[in-house]
């Protein structure tokens, strides 16, 4: 499946898949799209919600977002190849990530959210979150953040960094490596 890049990168239209030649130089437009699209189309089997994104000069992963279960996702992209040094880079965050508490990952969605406004602005994390996955109850604080996922994002990875994956992914860690192409047709970027 392509989906059509628009003007704002915010916005995406689903559109058949062909394989056409491709541009992977669009890191930050990336970013934006994986940000805004992570809940609703792009991980239709297991929605996350954002709370946090990187900032200017700022030791951060790209991405931070919660699953249902209120674990952790961390997003680490690269704009080509990623090689061992993105998962020097994830392995960081995700040991900071993970000293996170509720107070934390709560004050970081309320700036996350107020800069998007989004629907959940007024909510306080574990509101905003039951309602988003639909839970029937919200999750206590103590179940946030138990588990860190990390996930590096590249147009491609070299064998070393792929060796690395598996052998971490074989520990137990929960890491893995997803590609992805953003394609041109008609000048039009399509990811």
């Amino acid at each position: 499946m392509l989906f059509k890049l628009t003007h704002d990168y915010t916005k995406i239209e689903p559109v058949g898949f062909y394989d056409f030649g491709g541009d992977g130089r669009l890191e930050k437009q990336l970013e934006d799209l994986l940000a805004a699209h992570l809940f609703d189309t792009l991980f239709e089997g297991r929605p996350l919600l954002p709370f946090h994104q990187e900032r200017p000069r700022q030791a951060e992963a790209d991405i931070y977002a919660l699953d249902a279960r209120g674990d952790v996702v961390i997003f680490e992209l690269k704009r080509s190849t990623a090689d061992r040094g993105a998962l020097a880079q994830l392995l960081r965050y995700a040991e900071e990530a993970g000293r996170w508490d509720y107070s934390d990952l709560s004050r970081k969605f309320k700036l996350y959210n107020a800069k998007k406004r989004s629907e959940f602005d007024d909510l306080d994390l574990k509101f905003a979150h039951q309602q988003a996955f639909r839970l029937v109850q919200p999750l206590a604080e103590e179940h946030f953040n138990r588990t860190q996922h990390m996930l590096v994002i590249g147009s491609a990875a070299d064998g070393e960094l792929i060796r690395t994956i598996e052998f971490w992914k074989n520990k137990g860690l929960s890491i893995d490596f997803l590609p992805y192409r953003i394609y041109k047709l008609n000048e039009e970027p399509y990811f």
